[in-house]
């Protein structure tokens, strides 16, 4: 997975995982809405009940052209309190909304874009439908401890490194910046390269960072420091030795 998690939390999903999923996408059964219902999660991290409830004028204009935004609904969303705008990737949600809307050539603009067997409205049945989509998905890749909410995650998390936290609880639709924050992922490869870059730093100015430096206890604080930045100064090569006074 792409990072360490609290418990309870869906794990982040690497663009390899992402791209195996898709591949497992083209080989079942109703391809062409599955690849919808992927490209949802991952690219608008849009969350399962809001994947069943969404119908066709949502992404499309009475002419049936596709729009450039994806309009979620409040009746399509979690709680049904507040939608949001979100980019319809052209040669990507765009392409795959296209080629299910080709293929099952819808007439009700007012009808959900994403069908089931059992065609039922409920909303709490075609949300389950679609984190059953995704277990039945995971497993296959061998990603048992994902869920219909990595994809989610994952985008919540790229968006926030990208453009801000704040950004990111619009991206979400997220009352509060603190849940956006809850679904972050700490940047552990990020951390480590940036505490790395800054150790060889110091080394390549030719710190002993592995040499503790020792300042005289008799000495008043003052008098310790400019002992401690002689001591440092000695250290360096010559030519980069530089004046520094307390």
């Amino acid at each position: 997975m792409g990072g360490r998690t609290k418990q309870g939390q869906a794990p982040i999903l690497e663009p390899a995982h992402q791209r195996a999923f898709l591949a497992w996408v083209a080989t079942t059964t109703f391809a062409l809405r599955n690849d919808v219902i992927a490209r949802l999660s991952f690219e608008c991290a849009a969350r399962a009940t809001e994947i069943g409830r969404l119908r066709w004028w949502m992404a499309y204009d009475p002419e049936w052209r596709l729009r450039p935004r994806l309009q979620l609904h409040a009746s399509a969303s979690k709680g049904g309190y507040s939608g949001r705008s979100l980019c319809i990737v052209p040669h990507g949600l765009g392409a795959a909304l296209e080629r299910l809307r080709v293929a099952v050539a819808p007439r009700d603009a007012r009808g959900f874009i994403v069908h089931f067997r059992k065609h039922s409205v409920d909303p709490v049945t075609r949300s389950s439908a679609v984190q059953a989509f995704f277990r039945a998905g995971y497993d296959a890749i061998g990603l048992r401890e994902a869920s219909s909410h990595s994809g989610r995650r994952t985008a919540i998390t790229r968006v926030s490194r990208a453009v801000g936290l704040k950004n990111a609880q619009v991206f979400a639709g997220h009352r509060r910046v603190a849940t956006t924050a809850v679904y972050e992922d700490p940047a552990y490869d990020v951390i480590d390269r940036v505490v790395t870059e800054l150790l060889v730093v110091s080394a390549a100015q030719g710190i002993d960072v592995g040499r503790p430096v020792m300042a005289k206890a008799s000495l008043d604080p003052v008098s310790q420091a400019r002992e401690v930045i002689a001591d440092v100064e000695t250290s360096r090569p010559q030519a980069a030795r530089t004046t520094l006074r307390a």
